[in-house]
């Protein structure tokens, strides 16, 4: 009987753990001054979560960003934390924002650290609309 009571608290104990995510990179754009805002998210269901922000505006020889995070978990959550970064800029020619989000990974929620380098086109999608634009003129 003593020995079933020593057994159930062990399933009531929860352990956490925390991961820290390191992430620099570059943003490309051809307008020589853009603002932007760099998120890493964890994806979760149904919705996601912030886990840090940094913004800034990026001057001609300064498009350098970097950004540092930790996800928590309390032991009930997946085994993983889905990440993913987003980048809300307006470099497009308009000047409106506009979202571009990266998919990093899975990582394993014992991983203590994880760092990435990343560099960012933030051309991509406007670029074929910008060369049908000068084709038709």
């Amino acid at each position: 009987m003593k020995f079933l009571f020593l057994i159930i608290p062990l399933f009531l104990i929860s352990s956490s753990s925390t991961t820290k995510f390191v992430f620099e990179g570059e943003l490309f754009c051809y307008k020589p001054d853009f603002s932007y805002s760099v998120q890493i998210v964890e994806k979760t269901q149904p919705s996601k979560t912030i886990i840090s922000e940094s913004k800034g505006t990026s001057k001609t020889h300064d498009k350098h960003f970097e950004i540092e995070g930790i996800a928590e978990t309390n032991g009930t959550d997946t085994p993983h934390h889905d990440i993913d970064i987003d980048v809300i800029h307006n470099c497009y020619p308009d000047g409106h924002f506009n979202t571009i989000s990266h998919h990093v990974g899975e990582f394993h929620i014992e991983a203590e650290v994880i760092k990435q380098f990343i560099k960012f086109d933030l051309n991509d999608k406007i670029w074929e609309q910008i060369k049908s634009k000068i084709h038709k003129k």
